[in-house]
């Protein structure tokens, strides 16, 4: 018997240490689940857009916003400004 031992060792013969460990759970970012829908689109070599929530509803801005980066391109030739593209 372990006079220096202060567990209660009634109720459990083994008297090898128990190590717990906790940590906060983190969920995966909507951006990065896979779901075959692209979430991130390159509109010029110096802007890229993302979307989150419903897929369709992205997809759909997504086109928009890539049809007039190439529209402008092809009109002015220049890459659309990021000022442009926010208004």
């Amino acid at each position: 018997n372990n006079s220096n031992n202060n567990t209660n060792d009634d109720d459990d013969d083994d008297d090898s240490p128990t190590i717990l460990l906790a940590a906060p759970q983190r969920l995966p970012s909507p951006l990065m689940w896979d779901d075959g829908t692209a979430r991130w689109v390159r509109l010029t070599s110096q802007l890229v857009v993302a979307h989150t929530g419903l897929s369709a509803d992205g997809r759909v801005v997504m086109a928009a916003a890539q049809r007039a980066a190439v529209q402008h391109e092809y009109t002015y030739g220049e890459e659309m400004p990021v000022a442009l593209v926010l208004e």
